[in-house]
């Protein structure tokens, strides 16, 4: 029986990536709706500013938290990249590898785009609001 390897494991969750792909896609909108609720509605203000203080949240905001599976995809990118580079192309590994490969980059590409389109979002809003930004202890987020 063979072992599994990193490329047929890789391949066997690539139809996945296609959920990334559909969390990216709607990623800015729920960003947006976060910071216009927060903005407007005080009582879900604190809420949110209450679970982003809670320990199990280690001090980030919650967007900073919905960002995780937009990172993910690139960084698999990057795995298979440096693994791909290593690897003898004569290896079993290696066609399943160059294959989920080409599927990571392409969800790696979207998730890149979202990424750009955040950060140009946060950089158009008012320096107070800071959708991806700490500022300061949770502490000080409470004190108006």
């Amino acid at each position: 029986q063979m072992r599994p390897r990193i490329g047929d494991t890789m391949k066997s969750i690539a139809p996945y990536f296609q959920l990334y792909t559909d969390y990216m896609s709607k990623f800015e909108i729920a960003v947006k709706t976060l910071n216009e609720m927060s903005t407007k509605n005080e009582k879900f203000s604190h809420i949110i500013r209450e679970l982003e203080c809670d320990p199990v949240c280690k001090n980030l905001k919650i967007s900073q938290h919905m960002l995780g599976p937009v990172q993910r995809i690139p960084r698999y990118r990057m795995l298979l990249e440096d693994y791909i580079k290593k690897l003898d192309k004569n290896s079993p590994d290696y066609p399943d590898v160059k294959t989920s490969l080409d599927q990571v980059a392409l969800a790696a590409n979207k998730a890149n785009d979202n990424i750009t389109k955040l950060v140009s979002l946060e950089r158009s809003l008012p320096a107070t609001v800071g959708i991806f930004t700490t500022t300061g202890s949770c502490v000080d987020n409470f004190v108006k």
